[in-house]
């Protein structure tokens, strides 16, 4: 138990020499943090599938299972569970509009589900992206690093002409 303690207590730590160091990293998180604070969705169901996925993006860039596994060879899933169902009710309590219902509960059977979802060692195959002049390197680089995403973001803005919703969810996959 005691490990488990300082294991929190040195990612508190993490954070705001992370939030403190870098100005680039801080603003925008407090900035999202804050609007998704006072935030209006139309249905209260949008909320958990909001912070839901904020925190699937969070894990799906986690680098320190590895680490995990180390240092909790027994209960290091259970570690996993507890970052991201804080991270997921610190979103939830912060709202001021979102009242508990169900589905926001149940959202916590799908953040153990996230406990046996190991993060891809592989990159995803991408594009060339060859059509684009070698004039504009940087963009090319870009974008062939982060196609899928890329893709996936171009998609959300597309639906965000019709939906509140999907909005927000393009501004936090923009974060990413």
């Amino acid at each position: 138990m005691y490990k488990i303690y300082q294991h929190f207590q040195f990612r508190f730590n993490q954070s705001f020499r992370i939030f403190n160091f870098n100005p680039k990293v801080s603003l925008p998180i407090i900035l999202v943090f804050g609007a998704l604070m006072i935030v209006e969705l139309p249905q209260t169901i949008f909320y958990p599938l909001l912070y839901f996925s904020m925190v699937l993006v969070f894990h799906i860039n986690r680098k320190d299972i590895p680490f995990l596994k180390k240092t909790f060879i027994s209960n290091w899933r259970f570690i996993i569970f507890l970052e991201s169902a804080f991270i997921y009710t610190l979103f939830l309590m912060a709202n001021i509009n979102y009242k508990i219902e169900k589905f926001g509960l149940l959202a916590f059977l799908a953040i153990i589900s996230l406990c046996f979802l190991q993060p891809r060692s592989k990159p995803f195959p991408t594009l060339q992206w060859s059509f684009i002049s070698n004039d504009l390197f940087e963009w090319k680089s870009y974008l062939r690093k982060n196609t899928w995403m890329f893709i996936v973001t171009y998609i959300i803005l597309i639906a965000s002409a019709y939906h509140q919703a999907s909005l927000i969810l393009c501004g936090i996959f923009l974060l990413d």
